[in-house]
Formats: structure tokens, C-alpha cells, sequence
């Protein structure tokens, strides 16, 4: 045999070393956040646009209903607010009869409030605002 053969280094395997290692979990983990991030923004603005729907569809059926009871203003949509917390408002003479889980019908371009009461389906009070500006 030939010595030269014998005292050739032999071919070691390419290792990847720990860098390189680090780099691709680092580059993983990035992945992994952009999508769970895209995919509970995308959530949150289905979720907000079926409120949003909900909440249109809600004042509009309770529009209809008060509006055969008082011919409410037209052209206008309302901000509804629904009564939890009575407590707040015993300074205001307008809320002297309601309770809480009435609903109010603010039109602001009419400057005029309802509260209806959806259980007995009547208006407990109506009234011209003042709007501070």
C-alpha cells in the first residue's frame, strides 16, 4: 500500500453550525407571527363589519317598531343608547321615568330624544335636546 493514501485527511461532513441554526428559528418564528398577526387583524374587522351590521339592522327594527307608536324624524339616523346605569343620570329631569334597558333615540340633525321602553313597547319620554357645541 501506498503511505500517501493512508495520510489523506478524510472528507468530514459540512455541519451546520449554530448560527446558521438560530438564523432559520429566528426566520420561523417571524413567519409564524406575520400570519397569527394577519389572521387575527383580518378576524377583528369581520367581527367589527358584523357589529357594525348588527347594530344598523338593531336601530333600524327599533325605529320601526317606535315609529308606529310617534312619527319619529326622517332623513336621519339614530344613535341609540341603551339605559344601564341609572345613577348617572338622576340629575337629568329627562330620565326621571326611565329604567334601566330602556332604549334612547338621539337625532341630533332634528335635535329631538325618545326613550322607549321595548318591554311594555312604549314611549316613556320625549323631548327637544339642546345641544351644546
Amino acid at each position: 500500500m501506498n503511505p500517501e493514501i493512508n495520510n489523506i485527511p478524510e472528507v468530514k461532513k459540512d455541519k451546520i453550525n449554530k448560527t446558521t441554526i438560530f438564523s432559520i428559528i429566528v426566520l420561523l418564528l417571524i413567519i409564524a407571527a406575520t400570519i397569527c398577526a394577519y389572521l387575527f387583524y383580518t378576524k377583528a374587522t369581520v367581527a367589527n363589519k358584523d357589529q357594525t351590521q348588527m347594530s344598523t339592522e338593531k336601530i333600524t327594527a327599533i325605529v320601526e317598531k317606535v315609529n308606529k307608536i310617534i312619527d319619529l324624524p326622517k332623513g336621519e339616523t339614530p344613535v341609540l343608547v341603551i339605559i344601564s346605569d341609572l345613577s348617572k343620570l338622576t340629575d337629568n329631569p329627562f330620565f326621571v321615568k326611565a329604567k334601566v334597558g330602556d332604549e334612547v333615540l338621539i337625532y341630533t340633525l332634528a335635535k329631538k330624544a325618545f326613550i322607549y321602553d321595548p318591554k311594555a313597547n312604549f314611549i316613556v319620554e320625549a323631548s327637544s335636546l339642546s345641544l351644546n357645541k
